[in-house]
């Protein structure tokens, strides 16, 4: 509610209340030609009326945009300030909104975790490439066994530990990088190599 000083009846002056209805925004952001300082460059009206016909203010900001934000809330703000009861309401639910913010956050990290798992425990699709990683036998592994050996990796000598070894080696270049698994374990293969000579 606004006030204006009147006269009454006995003369005495004193606030009168008005009440200006709905305020409306104005549609027409326009470019402030004032040079008055402090003023932005972009201003929108509120208007009041049963229509809007009669101009209350202008609200002004640097873009149309925030010029029309800033109209749009003043003019859905009461017009009455908050009373105590208000902001008692509003203070009693934010227990409430922590408590509902905390449960989400808890769900987000669940739903990261599943995630992470499920990817962990995602098997790739079994193409050529996996298929001559995975059905290596045994017997063409020793070699590779040998150089994996010279490279520092600890290897038991016997058939099925050089095959587990070899595979599990190829397989780890494999899944870090599909594409060129094969070139990639050839260049450590090729480094071992060259320490065993």
């Amino acid at each position: 509610m606004s006030t204006d000083k009147k006269a009454n009846a006995s003369g005495r002056t004193g606030p009168i209340a008005h009440d200006l209805g709905k305020i409306r925004v104005g549609r027409l952001p326009t470019i402030n030609q004032d040079e008055y300082p402090g003023l932005s460059g972009w201003w929108v009206q509120l208007r009041i009326g049963e229509d809007g016909e009669e101009v209350l203010a202008r609200v002004y900001g640097n873009t149309p945009e925030q010029a029309h934000s800033r109209a749009t809330a003043l003019a859905g703000q009461p017009s009455q300030a908050l009373t105590q009861q208000t902001l008692d309401d509003v203070m009693a639910g934010i227990p409430a909104r922590d408590a509902e913010i905390a449960a989400l956050r808890k769900e987000i990290e669940t739903l990261r975790i599943q995630q992470h798992t499920d990817r962990v425990n995602a098997l790739p699709p079994l193409y050529d490439d996996l298929i001559a990683i995975l059905g290596r036998p045994n017997f063409m592994c020793a070699q590779l066994a040998d150089t994996l050996r010279s490279g520092g990796h600890d290897i038991a000598e016997r058939a099925e530990n050089e095959q587990a070894a070899v595979i599990h080696f190829l397989l780890g270049h494999y899944l870090a990088d599909p594409v060129q698994w094969a070139e990639k374990a050839s260049a450590v293969l090729k480094a071992a190599r060259k320490e065993q000579a």
